[in-house]
Order: C-alpha cells, then structure tokens, then sequence
C-alpha cells in the first residue's frame, strides 16, 4: 500500500459491500499472490481512508491534499513537506518543488491584456483572479506586476493633480494600490490580502476626487457619445437605435437631440446582446449608457 497512489487505488482494489449482518466492508488486494483485506468500515490496521474535497480558498489545507494525491507512503506532516530530502515549510512549497501546481502565465497574461485596454482597474481583475482563479503564487503574481499596478492607478487619476500629487511616490502608489486590492477582495466578501501573502496597507488619507460639477459629467458624456456613434458598424448602430428607441421617442444615431418623450412606452422590453468577444459589445452599451444618462439630465 506504501507505494500506491491514492487515486490509483481502485486498480489494485475492488470494494466488496458484504452482507451488511455484521461482516465488514472489504477490499482485497488483486495484485501479486498475497491476499489482503483492507477493513474501510472499522478502525482497523491496514485501513484505507477517504479524502473529503477540500476548497483551493483553504490554501494549506488544499495543498495538502494535492501532495496526499501525488506523494505515496508518506505517515506524517513533515513527511510531506520532505521532497527529495529537502524540508520544506509549507505545502504550497512542496508543492511548486515537485512542479504539481499549474502555471500562472494565463493570468500574468490577463493583467498585462487588460492594463493595456484599461477598460478595469487591475486591482479589480486581480481580485477576481485570486479569489475564483487561486493562481498558484499570488505573491509573486502581485510582486511581478506592481510597476503595472502604479501606472493603471496613476493613469485613472490623470487630470486630477490634487491625486497625482498623492501618487507621485512609488512608495505611496504602492500603497494607494493595496488599499484598492483590500476594497476590491472586501466587496466580494471571502477574502482578505494575508491569504495570498500581501501585508495590510498602512493608512492614507484618501485620494482627492477633485471637484467635478455636474456640468463637467454632462460633458464627458456628451464627449463620450458623440465619438462613439461615429465608429458604430451596422450592427451596433442597429442595437443603439433598438434600445434607445424603446426608451425615447423618435431617437436614432442620426438623431441624438430628439427630445424625449412624455413617458415611457406602455410595452417594456428587454434586449439580449450576444456576440463573440472583441466586436464591441462593452463600446456600444456603453454609448448607450452615457446617452441615455445624458438624456435623463436634459429632461
């Protein structure tokens, strides 16, 4: 049994369920001409047991688990962190020295994919990726990307100096990042930063919002439809003029100053926008968005 993996038990053992009247459930080896029974009811010597699914969000205890599915014959906790002689201090470590974790290059991708859209904040993504994704090395995931992080975070503040003036040190970008990240993983509400290693952000003052009247806002989304209808293609033309149409009266993309109508149409309907990604799904909601915004301010 010491040289068997534990999912490679069912080729060396078959299960027989007895009779349930007092006999125990057995196994017997089928392997060599030694006949065993391994005894998977009652606390006997040699006994099998089951492994219960563990979450990859339980870090240690997950990693422990993936070592006893790959590690045969080990007895004891410091067995498993012992790999090819060499004590480890966690089993995440034993782990990634036997190279049984998967590899972090979809996500290093996915960071570097969406700072140069910039369509999210990183520490948005990098909180979903943490959390539903469990990368292998958060931490190095995390120390990897921090110039990326700094300049994502300095770029959404450009045209407010009174940030940037807050952002200008690396140091204190850092940190700015890190209270996002905590933000981020507190709104999805399973997670904090010490489970992946990172330590809690000292406390700032919070960055300056600058202050934006509302004639700023209508500005920027005026500014925002009036370059997003020039690119439309046919098919989000059709779905800008399909949704907004249902809203307001009379209101197409060669039309954007009709006025809007005194209420909204008795029939409600509801729009379902399916296409393959990166045709432009997010640019025309958005147009939408912003113009039917714009729309309700002028009313």
């Amino acid at each position: 049994m010491d040289q068997v993996k534990y999912l490679d038990i069912l080729k060396y053992f078959t299960w027989n369920c007895g009779d349930f009247k007092g006999r125990p459930r057995e196994a017997f080896c089928i392997c060599g001409s030694n006949l065993k029974r391994y005894d998977f009811r009652r606390r006997a010597d040699p006994v099998i047991g089951r492994m219960y699914t563990v979450s990859p969000r339980e870090r240690e205890r997950y990693f422990l688990c993936t070592l006893l599915l790959d590690q045969k014959g080990s007895i004891s906790y410091n067995e498993l962190r012992t790999v090819n002689g060499v004590h480890h201090a966690s089993f995440r470590d034993a782990c990634a020295s036997i190279s049984i974790l998967a590899d972090d290059a979809e996500w290093r991708n996915a960071l570097q994919e969406s700072y140069a859209s910039r369509f999210h904040p990183l520490t948005e993504l990098s909180s979903i990726i943490l959390v539903h994704k469990e990368p292998s090395n958060p931490l190095q995931l995390w120390s990897n990307h921090v110039s990326l992080f700094i300049l994502d975070i300095r770029h959404r503040y450009l045209g407010k100096p009174s940030a940037l003036s807050c952002l200008r040190s690396d140091k204190d970008a850092k940190i700015y990042t890190l209270i996002e990240f905590k933000d981020a993983l507190d709104l999805i509400g399973s997670a904090s930063l010490s489970d992946f290693g990172l330590l809690k952000p000292s406390d700032l003052p919070l960055l300056p919002q600058g202050n934006q009247t509302p004639h700023d806002r209508m500005e920027l989304l005026r500014k925002e439809v009036n370059n997003a209808i020039p690119l439309f293609n046919a098919y989000q033309k059709f779905m800008f003029n399909e949704v907004t149409g249902a809203v307001l009266s009379g209101v197409t993309s060669n039309n954007i100053n009709a006025s809007v109508i005194e209420a909204l149409l008795a029939t409600s309907k509801a729009f379902f926008l399916d296409a393959p990604a990166g045709t432009g799904k997010n640019f025309v909601t958005r147009a939408i968005h912003a113009f039917l915004r714009l729309r309700s301010k002028n009313s």
